[in-house]
């Protein structure tokens, strides 16, 4: 009865102004609901692609396998030029130059140097970082 007394009796303008913010919050609840999909399709999408991301190193890996074969017969050696770069980044300063430089020398020339590293690499690795922490002072 009083709702009916309240709009015999007057003001309507009152009640104008609530079902219109009645209105923009199920706009806005709409709203929300297409933004949490979009937001659950984006999480599947970058879920799905760190799943692909995370697999490319063992497809990698096979694919240097699968390809030694094919570098043997063409006398490519890629892998093994892979490896030996790995190592001689691990090398200190001057030596690397040194060993760059020969390498260049070899290959430019096709002079018949022999350059090779010899040792750990594990060990080499280890020496590295500990070089690294004391340079950084940690």
């Amino acid at each position: 009865m009083h709702v009916l007394c309240f709009l015999v009796n007057g003001d309507i303008n009152v009640l104008i102004p609530i079902f219109a913010m009645l209105n923009q919050r199920k706009e806005l609840c709409k709203l929300h609901d297409k933004l949490e999909q979009k937001k659950k399709t984006l999480l599947e999408a970058i879920a799905n692609r760190k799943k692909f991301l995370s697999s490319l190193p063992s497809h990698l890996k096979s694919l240097k396998k699968a390809s030694l074969p094919v570098q043997n017969q063409l006398g490519v050696q890629h892998t093994k030029k892979l490896k030996r770069h790995h190592s001689a980044e691990l090398l200190p300063p001057p030596l690397y130059v040194v060993y760059s430089q020969l390498l260049a020398q070899k290959e430019a020339f096709g002079e018949s140097i022999d350059v090779e590293i010899v040792g750990s690499v594990k060990d080499a690795q280890s020496f590295a970082h500990t070089q690294a922490h004391k340079d950084t002072g940690n």
